[in-house]
C-alpha cells in the first residue's frame, strides 16, 4: 500500500499509478479510500482528462522550441 501511496502522491492520477504498477483501477482507488480514511488526508487526483491536457501542452511547448526544418523536400 506504502508503494501506491508514494506514486499517488507524486503523479497525482490513478490511471497512471494503475498502468506503473499494472494493477488495476479499483484496486488503486480502494488504496486511496483506504490510506484516505486511516490518516485523515485527501489526495488530490486529476482527472484523465486534464492530465492528458497538461501532457499535450507539454509536447506542443517541447515541439515549439526545436528547430523548424524549412526546406521544400529539395
Amino acid at each position: 500500500m506504502e508503494t501506491v501511496i508514494k506514486y499517488l502522491l507524486e503523479f497525482k492520477c490513478v490511471h497512471k499509478v494503475a498502468n506503473l504498477l499494472n494493477t488495476s483501477i479499483g484496486a488503486i482507488y480502494h488504496y486511496k479510500r483506504r490510506y484516505e480514511q486511516q490518516n485523515g488526508i485527501k489526495i488530490q487526483c486529476e482527472s484523465r482528462r486534464s492530465q492528458r491536457i497538461k501532457e499535450l501542452s507539454e509536447e506542443r511547448r517541447v515541439r515549439s522550441l526545436l528547430p523548424r526544418n524549412n526546406s521544400n523536400g529539395d
